[in-house]
């Protein structure tokens, strides 16, 4: 995705007044999008915007509820068109490995040359589900593959914690302004994701999809605040918990000696729309308009 990104695109300076200085370039669409790469939202090209290259393969997990409600398509349908969708993934995922087995093929094949860190551990995987049945059968095939694993969504990562623990899985909440997945859960239940997941030893980072919203994941990220997290730990939920799921945490996330200078200066509190003015912005040392 990183040839796609436009440094100059007019949203990006909008980012940048709300606080966002950093952010993980995703492709989308399919049932594996390709490779995601972190850039930093100040530079000419997207060369330098680079940050740090092909962090890891996007997965869209099939959807494995089934809707008894629709009309259109039966049951059995759903349940074929989803077990079609997880063999199609389990075909791609087992060639990659096999592939990643010989060390110097003669002939190259760029899809699965594209996968073959997933199984040195130079690359993970990010899947992109929220029922609980798809964390579970995600969470069993990866391992069984001896892949590093990232949840995304995650909206029934609390049912599951103790698998997401015992696999050393971290989740990207995908926004908390939104409603419930279920009729019958807790109305505020998105708000408490967060604390749910920290509150039982799961690294958690909070993020917006897309484009639009991104500008409001800082007061996103507030209301989890106000739903079971300190402040203190709802902010590390978008600086040092996200850099250490993308693996740059030692360079970026926190205020240390020998780091990048990545930090803004807000007046009032930077989770609270009510109150929030980023004064000042530094991206690696650079003071930013």
């Amino acid at each position: 995705s990183i040839i796609a990104y436009n440094t100059d695109s007019k949203i990006i300076p909008t980012l940048r007044s709300n606080g966002v200085l950093m952010a993980q370039v995703t492709p989308q669409g399919g049932l594996v999008s390709g490779q995601s790469s972190v850039v930093v939202l100040d530079a000419w090209n997207f060369e330098d915007a680079a940050y740090k290259t092909d962090v890891g393969i996007h997965v869209n997990w099939p959807s494995m509820r089934i809707m008894k409600s629709r009309k259109s398509d039966t049951e059995e349908k759903q349940q074929e068109r989803s077990d079609k969708s997880i063999a199609e993934i389990r075909k791609l995922f087992n060639d990659a490995k096999a592939y990643s087995s010989v060390k110097d093929s003669q002939e190259k094949n760029l899809l699965l040359e594209s996968m073959r860190g997933l199984f040195d551990g130079s690359k993970m995987v990010f899947v992109h589900c929220n029922y609980v049945k798809e964390i579970i059968a995600s969470v069993a095939f990866f391992q069984s593959l001896n892949v590093k694993m990232v949840l995304v969504g995650g909206a029934d990562a609390w049912m599951v914690t103790d698998l997401l623990k015992a696999n050393n899985i971290s989740v990207i909440i995908v926004e908390t302004h939104k409603l419930p997945s279920r009729e019958d859960e807790d109305v505020d239940m998105t708000y408490k994701l967060p604390s749910l997941l920290k509150q039982t030893g799961v690294t958690c980072a909070i993020s917006v999809s897309g484009f639009w919203q991104i500008q409001n994941l800082a007061f996103q990220t507030g209301t989890s605040a106000g739903y079971g997290l300190s402040k203190e730990e709802a902010l590390m939920s978008v600086t040092s918990s996200a850099a250490q799921i993308l693996g740059i945490e030692s360079t970026t996330g926190t205020l240390e000696p020998g780091k990048d200078a990545t930090f803004l200066i807000s007046s009032g509190d930077l989770l609270d729309m009510k109150s929030s003015i980023v004064e000042e912005a530094y991206i690696q040392g650079r003071h930013i308009n």
